[in-house]
């Protein structure tokens, strides 16, 4: 499945590794060989610094201090990167091109071998990089450019990548006798709209058409291995009923039970009803499916796999089953246009990344049976303004809802314990948060960044807030914390300076292990203070009655200026001072006078002539 990361991650995997000049044995007309004592040769560097190196024919056999070897191979990175490199000639002698031999070739626009079959069963190629075909697009043989593939009767397989990137392929005719087909045979084959796959094969790899966007129709002749019922125009393997291969003209049947890695990756298909007798949809099953606009799945599907429908720019209307009890790492992440969508009950797991980046995503139905919101599962939604947390869920993970700007307000359960690693961070827009009794810990700059956060409540059973926990909240104006014992807690917890620039920030870049990275949506929205005891000197903050003291003397507490005891025992609560200020009357929202206290928010005017907003438990 790596092929799908490239197209996400290749340009990152460039400036991470750059170009690595390799140990050569000798040089022989502009390129670098290695020798071996079977008196073969492979070749490590092209010579990027001849200027006629932009057309490179490499021999099938070199000379080199009197002994004749034959070239069999090509080595890791070999031509990665050569701005100038045009074209290249493969002898029939090339056996194996080794790791991204000709990765970044973006200027190259032919690529020669000495025959289709020498192609398809001749050449080990490690990955889609290995290929010069993924850069060049265009397949040449003996000087002509190939557009209709013939498959000679007597070839008995087609390798992984043999003719991946090979856009200008209009046609493949693929003979009875052929037996295998491997991974990625025709990947990102764009000019192919049709294919037909004889009986005679036996095993189809993983991704063989994937990318092939204007492919739609696909027939199977009538086997024991592979068919292509009720005219569906996709690959199904005949004992398993896994649908292998789909494009943009299939339609499932019913008698299918699991749809395969990578089925439908980059295809062209616009909308897709999984019918009942799926139970499975697996990984990357519909990856960057730029036209698919709806999703309907019907009930039997339980799971859906990892970055399933990543990626799918248009998508817009997405019906889960009640069966589902698993949605995995990135499913939907990165589908720029979905507004809403419908947790089904009976979904346990919500994976890390799900729907990160849904940047159109408003609300989101949340059932009660998920227990922990992972890494990053809403993570930059920055339209997200409506989401109910359900109370069956214990944890709020690391970066949650990260980056969700247009978050105003969220209530949080009373189930939670933890809310973990800058679960909210970067939620500019949040305005108030109360946090219940049942939490005990606030993670690493869990609200960082909460621009327009102005009141927080922190409940007396918080054992431990992290580092930078509040960290750049520069509209914070009343801190209420309940907390009986104040501990220590990091100098930064409620600091502003170097706001963006040294607060980490999780984003995705197309691995499980993610990047920390900055987002210019944020630093558009970037205000700077230069005081960095801003909110210390500004903020109030509120603790317990007879607690004022131990704050005063509590290690990161210690740098407000402003600490008042306020009662939170009371039905109404009140600020405690020097001057015993007491509530003298009572008013409803709406203003009407009150003989005393109701449930809910009430305006009280104080014997000192102040009034203050309370609630009412």
């Amino acid at each position: 499945m790596k092929r799908i990361f490239f197209k996400s991650f290749l340009c990152l995997l460039f400036l991470m590794t750059g170009a690595v000049a390799n140990a050569y044995d000798c040089k022989v007309d502009g390129l670098y060989y290695d020798l071996s004592g079977d008196n073969t040769a492979c070749v490590v560097k092209g010579d990027n610094s001849i200027s006629g190196s932009v057309h490179v024919n490499i021999p099938a056999v070199i000379t080199y201090n009197g002994t004749d070897y034959s070239v069999t191979s090509i080595g890791d990175r070999a031509f990665e990167n050569p701005k100038s490199l045009l074209s290249i000639i493969i002898p029939y002698s090339i056996a194996k091109i080794e790791d991204m031999a000709f990765a970044g070739c973006e200027n190259l626009e032919r690529a020669e071998f000495s025959s289709i079959s020498h192609l398809c069963e001749g050449i080990n190629f490690i990955n889609i990089t290995s290929n010069p075909l993924y850069c060049a697009h265009h397949l040449y043989i003996d000087g002509n450019e190939v557009t209709d593939i013939h498959i000679s009767p007597m070839v008995s397989t087609i390798r992984a990548n043999a003719f991946a990137g090979c856009s200008n392929v209009k046609s493949v005719s693929i003979p009875e006798g052929l037996t295998k087909i491997e991974d990625g045979a025709f990947y990102k084959c764009t000019g192919l709209t049709s294919v037909t796959i004889p009986s005679s094969v036996m095993k189809i790899g993983q991704e063989t058409f994937a990318y092939c966007n204007n492919l739609t129709s696909i027939k199977v002749k009538s086997g024991l291995y592979y068919d292509s019922r009720n005219g569906c125009n996709a690959i199904i393997a005949t004992n398993s009923n896994k649908l292998i291969q789909g494009c943009a003209g299939t339609v499932i049947p019913n008698t299918v039970e699991s749809i395969a890695l990578g089925a439908f990756a980059g295809t062209g298909i616009k909308e897709i009803n999984i019918p009942g007798s799926v139970t499975s949809i697996g990984e990357y099953a519909f990856y960057d499916c730029h036209d698919l606009t709806s999703v309907i799945i019907q009930n039997g599907v339980t799971e859906i796999g990892k970055c399933a429908f990543e990626l799918c720019y248009n998508l817009i209307f997405v019906k889960l089953p009640n069966s589902l009890t698993n949605i995995k790492y990135g499913t939907f992440a990165n589908d720029y246009s979905l507004k809403s969508i419908t947790i089904p009950n009976g979904v346990k797991k919500l994976g890390d990344h799900s729907f990160y980046c849904c940047e159109s995503l408003t609300s989101v139905s949340l059932p009660n049976s998920i227990t922990e919101l992972e890494r990053s599962v809403f993570g930059l939604c920055i339209s997200l303004n409506n989401i109910t947390i359900p109370n069956s869920v214990t944890t709020i993970g690391k970066y949650a809802f990260s980056g969700c700007a247009d978050l105003t307000s969220v209530t949080i359960p009373n189930s939670v314990t933890t809310i973990d690693r800058s679960a909210f961070a970067y939620c500019s827009n949040l305005e108030s948060i109360t946090i219940p009794n049942s939490v005990t810990s606030i993670g690493h700059g869990a609200f960082a960044a909460c621009y327009g956060l102005t009141s927080v409540t922190i409940p007396s059973g918080v054992t431990a807030i992290g580092e930078k926990a509040f960290y750049g909240c520069i509209g914070l104006q009343n801190v209420y914390s309940q907390i009986e014992t104040p501990f220590e807690i990091d100098e930064l917890a409620f600091d502003i300076s170097d706001i963006v620039s040294s607060f980490e920030f999780y984003g995705y870049n197309g691995s499980d292990s993610g990047e920390f990275i900055t987002y210019d949506i944020f630093l558009n929205n970037y205000v700077e203070i230069d005081n960095p005891n801003h909110i210390y000197e500004t903020a109030t903050l509120y603790v317990p009655v007879g607690t004022k003291e131990a704050y005063r003397s509590a290690p990161g507490w210690n740098r407000f200026d402003k600490i008042e005891e306020y009662d939170f025992t009371t039905a109404v609560g009140g600020i405690i001072t020097n001057n015993d200020v007491k509530p003298k009357d009572h008013f409803s929202i709406d203003g009407t006078q009150l003989d005393h206290p109701q449930r809910g928010i009430n305006i009280i005017r104080m014997n000192d002539g102040t009034t203050r907003k309370v609630v009412v438990k």
